[in-house]
């Protein structure tokens, strides 16, 4: 299992994807399969999450500059 990076608030990934994250979510709870924007919202969603993962359990110390 991967380590918790406990330094992930000093990076601009982690911050960046929890507003993207936070900004697109409500959207993409409230589903309204005709409107493409559902889609889209669902999509930075997930890349949002991903990328708040990715930092937190996988970026290296070292690549904080």
């Amino acid at each position: 299992m991967a380590k918790v990076n406990k330094k992930f608030y000093l990076s601009l990934d982690f911050w960046v994807c929890l507003i993207v994250f936070v900004t697109s979510v409500s959207a993409a709870v409230h589903v309204d399969l005709d409107s493409v924007n559902w889609y889209v919202e669902t999509v930075f969603s997930l890349l949002g999450l991903a990328g708040m993962v990715y930092t937190l359990f996988f970026k290296k110390r070292s690549d904080y500059k």
